[in-house]
């Protein structure tokens, strides 16, 4: 994109800028939770379930108090008197989950589940103390899988609901399915699964908590993605004025989700410092986020999909069983919604009929992970609409051609489960990147390994992305209890700097640098004299969502914007003002105002902001100082897309999945700098790939964790990333100002399923196809075994 007229001609918007948060943060001047310092502090120790499914019988801390350096310790019972439980902030019929405990009191439901806590001096003496606590259990049948836990006849959880599900069934679709899958000339079924793990933030989970009583205060220090939702939940928990609670946070190392949930401790180290009126800390150890952090991902599918001959989709089915869990966290069963909402894709269908059941399981909740159900929604449709080109014997690029919605349909078109989008060129995006991928030369070279024994496969995927959540109408609609607007606020001082003040949490993305620059490009000021201002309930505006749901920019940039844009007509006024000409004439340029026509006629910037503070200087009727504050809540989310294509090899030997070739056209709207967008994309295509290949949380019959550190839990290595090639297209979002869409979550969308659809490729001789995650050597070795 070239830069617009007006702009900061280095740095505004579409320019690839470096980002301006860098430096301090690979030179090793990050400031994170744990490097904070206090005189006095203490730390906490939480005790954690080693069972399941239990009744706890008792509780022996008898040994614990006689140790040096114990401050204090405390069990659920004696908790639970003063903590609240915390509401799921999400609402359905019938739902039974509406709160979940900070600590359990009496019954035990996954392992890792807090049941006491210790504060010690050090926080190694609060370790070894919290090793001498007994507890002695009941043991109670454990319900692990979630086909068995929706069976009749299960063991139950919660007894009093008389069933294993959360709420009522959820049911999406529209149209005549009956007389969609009777127009069929085929039925495509298939059982599929996709596996639990999640993100692994390099920076776990930590909070410091700090009690002023003078001020009667409570300053919480968080890794968090959201420090609004932090501070409700904090305040109903204690009983206490949120006015009473400052939230905090500095630098965060990454949260993908897992930083969005709000979690009992943070809500413990909270009332422990007020409760001994001392700093309290706690850092969630590696290990420890195995079981203290949410899970995500595990859902089961079965599906029909009705089809042509020609390959022509007609309608979809599908029940989904998501697996909660021991209970619903904050975010309740959301992700699975937004499965079922985004399960149609960018294809046309003629009806839908699906239902979703939240179902509980003796296993560590779930919640929010990069993808956000979209992950999964995709897996699904594109596997099936590869599976039945494999049945129909076209190609399957053909079959999304065939299926797509056209672009002039896009704004206007309604899916069959009732979503309606912005805007988008889907059948460009797959025609460029199957030019970019060489998509027919990769066909033939795979039908020529294939004569000496090699086995490689193509796999392709396209899908749609909701980005920018926050509609307030749609947050009501799906029952998401968390207000959605977003508020910007930006001064510029009499020396001309600028000071944006932000409710969005920066957490790797690039936030810095993309807001400097819409600042830069509307205000012209150099990108060197913005600060923004984030990580303070009490300093910074309101934002309930904050970093989540690809909004950073979509919406957070949006309202900046707008607010930039308020700023730019009275400095255009004072300049006009000054220059004697018509606030229409004047230009902006970097660092100063012109006269259009007479560029030699001119006043700098710090001129104009220091007239802004003098009244005598001002137009009549404005008010001095240049500050400005807005609210934006979006009439819609925006809708991005991608297509992406994906070479695999398989060694039907051992079973490992080699990633040869990556390729994606991306869709963001209008993009504030494609450097960013790009490190987005890498980054979600990589984690995608070792959600696919080789991560996963897996539990043994008794509920016991089998991964619990990364040893056991396989990340993804720079030596087994291929090269990835990544273009752009921009159709602007119509709906949200500057037209951006998100793009923080579009690489991990498509990349699990492109590249589960390449294996199911490369293995077809074989016989046999991919219904299920991961894709493991052992788990790949298997299916070829097992015809």
């Amino acid at each position: 994109m070239t830069s617009r007229p007006g702009a900061a001609d280095e740095a505004g918007i579409g320019k690839r800028v470096k980002r301006r948060e860098d430096p301090r943060l690979i030179t090793g001047q990050g400031a994170y939770v744990d490097d904070l310092k206090l005189n006095g502090l203490l730390y906490v120790q939480f005790v954690r379930s080693t069972e399941a499914h239990a009744d706890i019988i008792n509780i022996d801390a008898s040994a614990v108090m006689a140790t040096p350096g114990v401050r204090l310790v405390l069990t659920g019972a004696e908790v639970s008197r003063e903590v609240h439980p915390l509401p799921v902030r999400w609402d359905t019929p019938g739902l039974r989950n509406r709160e979940y405990p900070c600590i359990a009191e009496d019954r035990v439901r996954y392992v890792g589940q807090l049941i006491a806590l210790v504060v010690a001096n050090d926080p190694y003496v609060a370790e070894d103390a919290a090793r001498l606590i007994k507890v002695e259990y009941t043991l109670l049948p454990p319900v692990i899988d979630v086909e068995e836990a929706f069976a009749p006849g299960a063991t139950l959880l919660y007894p009093e609901w008389e069933t294993n599900e959360t709420c009522d069934p959820v049911h999406m679709g529209m149209g005549d399915v009956e007389g969609a899958f009777a127009e069929a000339d085929r039925v495509i079924e298939a059982h599929l699964y996709s596996h639990r793990y999640n993100g692994f933030p390099l920076e776990t989970r930590g909070c410091v908590a700090i009690y002023d009583p003078v001020q009667e205060l409570l300053t919480l220090h968080s890794s968090t993605q959201a420090l609004n939702q932090v501070r409700t939940a904090i305040a109903s928990s204690l009983d206490i004025g949120e006015n009473a609670i400052l939230v905090k946070a500095q630098d965060v190392g990454g949260g993908f989700g897992v930083k969005d949930q709000i979690y009992p401790e943070e809500v413990l180290v909270s009332y422990v410092a007020r409760k001994l009126r001392k700093p309290i800390k706690w850092i969630e150890d590696r290990t420890e986020s195995f079981y203290a952090s949410t899970h995500a991902r595990e859902q089961v599918h079965d599906v029909q999909l009705a089809v042509k001959n020609d390959g022509t989709l007609l309608a979809i089915r599908d029940r989904i069983l998501y697996d909660a869990g021991a209970y619903h966290n904050s975010r309740g069963a959301l992700p699975s919604m937004l499965t079922a909402s985004l399960l149609p894709g960018p294809y046309i269908l003629k009806a839908a009929d699906i239902v979703v059941h939240p179902v509980v399981t003796n296993k560590v909740p779930s919640g929010a992970y990069r993808g956000f159900g979209m992950t999964q929604a995709t897996f699904v449709m594109e596997r099936m609409i590869d599976m039945a080109a494999a049945e129909l014997g076209l190609d399957p690029a053909d079959v999304r051609r065939k299926n797509f919605i056209q672009p002039e349909q896009v704004s206007s078109y309604t899916t069959v489960t009732g979503t309606t989008y912005d805007s988008g060129d889907y059948p460009e995006a797959l025609e460029r990147v199957l030019q970019m991928f060489d998509y027919e030369g990769e066909r033939k070279r795979q039908a020529e390994l294939r004569t000496q024994g090699r086995y490689l496969g193509i796999g392709l995927t396209s899908f749609v992305e909701s980005t920018g959540f926050g509609p307030s109408k749609f947050q009501q609609m799906i029952g998401f209890l968390i207000p959605s607007h977003e508020t910007s606020r930006v001064v510029i001082d009499m020396t001309g700097k600028v000071t944006v003040y932000t409710g969005i949490m920066p957490i790797g993305q690039g936030t810095q640098t993309a807001f400097s620059q819409i600042t830069s490009e509307t205000l012209g000021v150099p990108l060197e004299d913005i600060r923004i201002v984030y990580g303070d309930t009490d300093m910074c505006p309101y934002s309930g969502l904050a970093s989540v749901a690809s909004r950073g920019t979509a919406v957070g940039g949006a309202v900046l914007l707008l607010v930039c844009k308020r700023l730019q007509q009275k400095m255009k006024q004072i300049a006009g003002n000054m220059l004697e000409a018509a606030p229409d004439d004047i230009e902006i340029q970097v660092g100063k105002f012109s006269v259009r026509g007479v560029p030699d006629k001119t006043v700098s910037l710090r001129d104009v902001a220091r007239a802004a503070y003098f009244s005598h200087h001002l137009p009549e009727g404005e008010q001095p100082g240049l500050s400005y504050t807005e609210t934006y809540d979006p009439v819609t989310v925006a809708f991005a897309n991608a297509a992406h294509a994906c070479l695999v090899e398989v060694d039907p030997e051992t079973g490992i999945v080699e990633v040869l070739k990556y390729a994606v056209i991306h869709d963001c709207g209008t993009m504030v700098n494609p450097a960013l967008v790009e490190a987005q994309i890498h980054g979600g295509i990589v984690q995608g790939l070792g959600g696919v290949l080789m991560e996963e949380l897996p539990y043994d019959k008794d509920g016991r964790l089998l991964a619990t550190d990364f040893t056991q839990y396989h990340l993804p290595r720079a030596a087994g990333i291929p090269e990835i090639q990544i273009g752009h297209m921009e159709t602007p979002s119509p709906n949200i100002p500057g037209g951006f869409k998100g793009a923080g979550e579009g690489g991990i969308i498509g990349s699990p399923a492109a590249i589960a659809n390449a294996v199911a490729d490369a293995i077809a001789p074989f016989g046999v196809t991919v219904t299920a995650t991961p894709l493991t050597p052992n788990n790949v070795w298997k299916l070829l075994h097992s015809r």
